[in-house]
């Protein structure tokens, strides 16, 4: 019926049922040519964009392969497995690898990789799930780090600070019994209270005041007593 419809030089002599069943063979025709069009410019597109994918990637690795050293940030590596595919770098260090999550730090590794150095701190917080279930009752949020020190896998522990006074650290005696202070710090009188201060170190009671309270401006709970607290301690300084 549909080849004789269209067929037809004259509509004008087709009865109203057949003038709607040729409307809808010309649409559902124009359809299916407009289809087989967008199929075959699609194929030519995705051939296109996979031709300058594998250009750029031949071009970064070129130009990263006359680099030392290349850095990029553990989502980066994740994402641009293929870059790291080609260039396959033998030595891997990965910094705050404490709070760095263990699949994708896996994501970025392969069988080229001889070495693997982690630093970090397995004691200071652990890598951020978004999903508590998944930290709480499966240990998500448990890095690769603290999963090899948990399995006894050597490592070695930095026992010297250059960063705190002496009285700073020592309120960390619980977690790192045996840390010590840099004699650089002492020399450099960093032991001694700022100027306007009795003492290096003090505790601030602020009281109970008015606490925090939601500032629907900055969407995030402020505390307008602390903020004049500091305020007035900058001015004193």
């Amino acid at each position: 019926d549909a080849h004789v419809l269209l067929e037809t030089v004259n509509i004008w002599k087709l009865n109203p049922e057949d003038r709607v069943r040729l409307m809808h063979v010309l649409v559902r025709r124009g359809y299916e040519e407009a289809v087989q069009r967008y199929d075959t410019a699609m194929k030519v597109y995705v051939r296109a964009v996979e031709q300058l994918r594998r250009h750029n990637l031949e071009q970064q690795t070129n130009v990263l392969r006359s680099m030392k050293v290349v850095g990029m940030t553990i989502s980066g590596a994740a994402i641009y497995r293929g870059l790291l595919q080609a260039l396959k770098p033998r030595y891997v260090l990965v910094e705050e690898a404490g709070e760095v999550l263990e699949p994708m730090l896996l994501a970025g590794l392969g069988p080229w990789v001889e070495r693997l150095c982690l630093i970090g701190d397995q004691e200071q917080l652990p890598p951020h799930v978004e999903t508590y279930r998944l930290a709480k009752n499966y240990h998500f949020n448990t890095s690769l780090m603290q999963r090899l020190i948990a399995n006894n896998l050597h490592y070695v522990t930095l026992q010297c600070q250059a960063r705190m006074m002496p009285d700073f650290a020592d309120l960390l005696r619980d977690v790192y019994p045996d840390l010590e202070t840099s004699q650089r710090v002492i020399d450099q009188n960093r032991e001694s209270p700022v100027p306007a201060m009795r003492e290096a170190m003090w505790w601030w009671n602020m009281g109970a005041g008015n606490g925090e309270v939601w500032d629907e401006v900055r969407r995030s709970p402020v505390n307008p007593d602390e903020e004049q607290a500091v305020a007035a301690l900058v001015v004193h300084l």
